[in-house]
C-alpha cells in the first residue's frame, strides 16, 4: 500500500508518513514506545548488551529525551521522544534507529560477520498519559515476565526515569534520574 495525496487535500507540514514494511506515522514533539528486534536465532550475551545500553544512552544525549529502556537478550524496547531540530521537525525515528543498529552492529560483531538485527521496528505513537504509563509499566515488567529477575529493578540492562513503578507484588521501586541516560529537561 502507498500513500498518495489527493490534489484537494492540504498536507500538513507536521504529520509524516513514511513506509518500509509497515507504515510509519511521526510527529515532532510526541513520545513513542518502539520495539527492534534480533536477528533470527540471535541471543545477545551480557557484554553485547552493555553495549546496546551504553550506545542508548550515547544517542539519548543528541537524538532524543530517553524516558526509559529494556535490551533483552533477543529484542529491545524505548520510551522516548526525538528531540526537535527547529520549530516544526524532529530527529526522524528512522535516523535514530539507523545509527543505534549501525553502531551496535559495528561495535558488537568487530565487521562484517552478518546482521544482528532485523531490518525493521515496531513504532507506536504515544496518544496520552495513560498510554504512556501503560507502555512505560510494560516495558519495565518485560524482564520479570520473561522470567529474568523477580523484581525489574534486578535487571542490570534497563533504565527509566524517577517515577513510582508498582511491581506485579504491590511494591514501589525507582530507578534513574534523567541524567545518567543523557535525558535533558526542557
Amino acid at each position: 500500500m502507498k500513500l498518495v495525496k489527493k490534489a484537494d487535500q492540504p498536507v500538513n507540514p507536521h504529520f509524516n508518513i513514511y513506509r518500509r514494511r509497515r507504515p510509519h506515522y511521526e510527529i515532532p514533539g510526541r513520545i513513542y514506545f518502539c520495539t527492534t528486534n534480533a536477528s533470527t536465532e540471535k541471543i545477545f550475551s551480557e557484554s553485547e548488551r552493555d553495549t546496546i545500553l551504553e550506545s542508548i544512552y550515547f544517542l539519548a544525549k543528541r537524538d532524543f529525551k530517553l524516558h526509559s529502556c529494556v535490551v533483552m537478550p533477543d529484542h529491545l524496547h524505548l520510551l522516548i521522544e526525538p528531540h526537535l531540530v527547529g520549530a516544526s521537525e524532529a530527529v526522524p525515528l528512522e535516523k535514530i534507529f539507523h545509527s543505534l543498529k549501525s553502531f551496535t552492529a559495528h561495535r558488537i560483531s568487530k565487521g562484517p560477520r552478518g546482521h544482528i538485527w532485523q531490518p525493521e521496528r515496531d513504532d507506536h505513537l504515544i496518544r496520552d498519559e495513560k498510554e504512556f504509563y501503560y507502555y512505560n509499566q510494560y516495558l519495565i515488567e518485560n524482564p520479570v515476565k520473561a522470567g529474568l529477575v523477580e523484581k525489574s529493578e534486578d535487571y542490570k540492562w534497563l533504565w527509566y526515569e524517577g517515577i513510582e513503578v508498582v511491581q506485579e507484588d504491590g511494591t514501589d521501586s525507582k530507578k534513574g534520574t534523567g541524567e545518567d541516560a543523557g535525558a535533558t529537561s526542557e
